[in-house]
């Protein structure tokens, strides 16, 4: 239980970053904007400020959705519960299309992914060792809180980002991954009263 709260926090705190330095994105160029243009000089444009913000998103994204899939992949190998299992297969189809989509919107705005950093990395190994070794309504109870906590950390990571982006595809996919991951939650929150009672 203690190891869940830990990963959940790091999961929170990974979220914060980047919504720190997404802002940091947005804001830092429309301020550059409103200062060259007191001086006459070319203003970026407020779509080039948020295409950084698109590329910044995706390419910390990417090493998301990797570990995603491979919880994912586990729920749909392990999990007991059909329910579990259901939830599972589709977050690692869904996640599974959008990883090239990602990739891609990183890509051109320069970025290559982001790998994912101590503490997170290492808390991210830690539940993935602790799933593999239980089994039967334990793991779906398990899987669920670990899921849950990596879909909050997206859901929060989108929000950010559809403040800032340009639009077009990269927030399309931005706004998919928000409602697909948002009802996914729910979801597993249902069940996870279910499976409890």
């Amino acid at each position: 239980m203690r190891m869940r709260r830990m990963y959940t926090l790091s999961l929170f705190a990974a979220a914060t970053s980047l919504a720190l330095t997404l802002s940091g994105c947005g804001g830092g160029d429309a301020d550059s904007a409103g200062s060259t243009a007191t001086t006459g000089a070319a203003a970026p444009s407020q779509s080039a400020a948020a295409s950084m913000t698109d590329a910044m998103f995706a390419a910390m994204m990417v090493p998301h959705h990797e570990e995603g899939m491979e919880i994912t992949k586990l729920g749909a190998e392990k999990a007991t519960t059909p329910e579990v299992k259901e939830i599972a297969q589709r977050s690692m189809t869904s996640q599974q299309a959008d990883l090239p989509k990602l990739q891609a919107i990183a890509g051109s705005g320069g970025m290559a992914p982001q790998p994912m950093q101590p503490p997170l990395a290492r808390f991210g190994d830690q539940e993935m060792t602790e799933l593999r070794s239980l089994s039967g309504e334990e793991f779906d109870l398990k899987w669920l809180d670990v899921l849950s906590s990596h879909h909050m950390a997206a859901i929060m990571m989108t929000d950010i980002a559809m403040s800032a982006s340009a639009g077009g595809e990269a927030k399309a996919l931005q706004q998919k991954i928000r409602d697909e991951q948002l009802k996914d939650v729910e979801e597993m929150n249902t069940l996870r009263d279910q499976l409890r009672k």
